[in-house]
């Protein structure tokens, strides 16, 4: 039985204690300036946990309840209210208002000057059964009894015009999980934590990990780091993903001249042993914490591969999270519009999270150069003729398929853009300089004119750089690699025809239910792999009589390519399905032998520099 109170007069409703759920519970006070949130994650159930939102007071006869459409640092359609279930809206005394569904992500709420609860139960997007709607695991959602990822846009809504008011989540939790998080915490205890956030932008800005408690936290300059971490199989703990995270961000911190620009950053972790984990892993962007989304493969790997990612989405505090146009500094999340700068936003990140690396001791040049040699391999699988301003603004639609570019081809436009800057001053200034004059000028809380970027540009750099802009970010025209390398002592082949021996590009996934790699597709394997008999589905189990695993598969690959010679005997063990469907083992043998292949994008160091040409290299990576 529940007693109601109503104090119309005070501008707010009392409600004593009520039975919710099989638990008594107070439900709030409902106040004029301050929307509450309520989830209880200990009544998990058929994959969904029950949320309740007590909005700020409504004075208008309805109201709009609003989802995410998109949100930022995706560039894709998310549609978050459609992973809300059994929506019941309530006016103090219990009585059901009337709404209206009008679409993924909005309804309309009547007789809003009464509105005081909206019930709902959430799915999770890792569970999304609509294929070609998935959504970015970093930036989804995932509920189980052990693990909830809560991207709090996936599970949270908004009523329009009250976003920009405070929120208080309050979390009711089994007592052996541990929340994670870079919110505001006003209170915790085994089974209840309460946090605040500024409002709406403020709470989907930091998302929380709830699972069994592995952390670590250290200093990194003036900031602490700290690292909440879930391991499905305990491959992966909080202290390693902490120890490669604080190089990289010691780094950063020094290429920012001796301060990071947050007194603390959260980083939080997922690894799991999942077949979709390979596709689907990578990470999302916050202001002072990201999510990490990644398979459990072998460890060297996964850290180095942690070490990039933590560098990418740390320097994306500069750019777009303190640097920015109109788009970002007001982002809408129902009518999102685009910025034609995605290329400044990610790609100067991607390079700058590389040449950090090289400029402190964590990559060495050839190894930094590889990586630009890959991006370049990578970006010649997309449309060349598209701006990438153009593609920027088109990017939730018409070029939809070419927004992974941007960590490609805008990475590279970074880096012609840094040498632009390095031969104009012999050395002196590189990027870095330019971006800390314009985030000087700028900064989180202001923003500039999308249209107005390049100007600015130039207005602290050279009338040539401006011209660079025109032609190869609003224009189309090939970056002129060979051109900026060659005045820092490096020469760029575009293309040249080799004898090699390989497999190829392996296109090699993981299996979790038999615990074996195997071969996805076969458009980039070698002549060598076709006739060895290699086909896709395959299983791999051994290499050369060596048995292959995801643990040790990088090392036996290559002490392959290591000590092969053409002549040498090669084999593999496969298990394959026959034609009843059932796997079978099969032995494959060939004789090792060389192939031509067309080789594009050679990066080779001259080892006799003249004077200039070293000066501007030194300065381009700190030597």
């Amino acid at each position: 039985m529940r007693l109601n109170i109503v104090y119309p007069l005070l501008g707010l409703v009392l409600l004593l204690p009520t039975v919710h759920s099989g638990q008594t519970r107070e439900q709030p006070l409902q106040e004029d300036q301050l929307n509450q949130l309520v989830f209880h994650l200990d009544q998990f159930e058929n994959d969904q946990f029950e949320i309740d939102f007590y909005p700020a007071m409504v004075y208008s006869d309805s109201v709009y309840l609003l989802f995410p459409k998109v949100v930022p640092g995706t560039y894709s359609l998310s549609n978050f209210g459609r992973f809300v279930q059994d929506l019941r809206i309530t006016d103090a005394s219990g009585k059901e208002l009337k709404y209206k569904k009008i679409d993924y992500n909005k309804w309309v709420i009547y007789e809003a000057k009464t509105l005081y609860r909206i019930q709902y139960k959430v799915d999770d997007s890792f569970d999304d059964p609509i294929a070609d709607q998935d959504i970015f695991r970093p930036g989804g959602t995932s509920f189980g009894d052990s693990l909830f990822l809560l991207n709090l846009f996936g599970v949270a809504g908004y009523l329009e015009g009250k976003k920009d008011m405070p929120y208080r989540l309050t979390i009711h939790k089994p007592s052996f999980l541990y929340g994670s998080t870079a919110l505001e915490s006003v209170s915790r205890n085994p089974t209840t934590d309460v946090f605040e956030a500024e409002n709406y932008f403020n709470l989907h800005d930091k998302p929380l990990l709830y699972a069994v408690a592995d952390t670590a936290s250290t200093m990194v300059f003036n900031t602490k780091v700290e690292v909440g971490s879930y391991s499905q199989t305990g491959l992966l703990q909080a202290d390693e993903i902490l120890e490669t995270s604080a190089s990289v961000l010691m780094a950063i911190g020094k290429y920012l001249g001796g301060n990071l620009p947050t007194d603390r950053y959260v980083i939080l972790s997922i690894a799991e042993n999942d077949a979709n984990a390979l596709s689907g892993f990578g990470a999302l962007e916050h202001h002072t914490s990201t999510v990490l989304y990644m398979p459990e493969f072998e460890k060297e790997v996964l850290l180095e591969e942690i070490r990039d990612i933590v560098a990418h989405e740390f320097l994306h505090i500069v750019t777009p999270l303190s640097l920015h146009s109109e788009q970002i500094h007001g982002f809408d999340f129902y009518n999102p519009e685009m910025s034609s700068h995605l290329w400044f936003y990610e790609g100067i990140t991607e390079y700058t999270s590389h040449l950090v690396q090289v400029r402190y001791g964590l990559q060495t040049p050839l190894e930094f150069l590889e990586v630009m040699k890959s991006k370049m391999d990578e970006a010649d699988l997309y449309n060349l003729d598209i701006p990438m301003t153009v593609m920027s603004r088109n990017v939730l639609d018409i070029f939809e398929s070419e927004y992974a570019n941007v960590y490609d081809k805008g990475a590279l436009i970074g880096m012609a853009l840094d040498l632009k800057l390095r031969i104009l001053s012999d050395g002196k200034k590189g990027l870095g300089d330019l971006m800390g004059e314009l985030s000087a000028e700028f900064g989180k809380d202001t923003f500039f004119q999308d249209d107005q970027l390049f100007r600015l540009i130039e207005k602290h750099t050279d009338p040539s750089i401006r011209e660079f802009l025109a032609r190869y970010v609003e224009g189309a025209e090939p970056l002129p690699f060979e051109e900026l390398l060659a005045q820092v002592g490096v020469l760029y082949i575009e293309e040249t025809t080799q004898n090699q021996i390989g497999f190829g590009q392996l296109p090699i996934s993981f299996d979790p239910e038999l615990d074996k790699l195997y071969i996805y597709y076969n458009t980039d394997i070698s002549p060598l792999s076709e006739e060895l008999g290699l086909e896709v589905e395959d299983r791999l189990l051994s290499l050369n009589g060596e048995e292959l695993t995801i643990d040790n598969a990088a090392d036996l690959f290559g002490k392959f390519y290591s000590t092969v010679k053409e002549g040498d005997k090669l084999s593999m063990e496969v298990m394959r399905k026959n034609k009843k469907g059932k796997w079978k083992k099969k032995k494959l043998k060939t004789e090792v032998f060389s192939f031509p292949v067309t080789v594009r994008n050679s990066l080779l160091m001259d080892n006799d520099l003249t004077s200039q040409q070293q000066r501007i290299f030194n300065g381009w990576l700190n030597l």
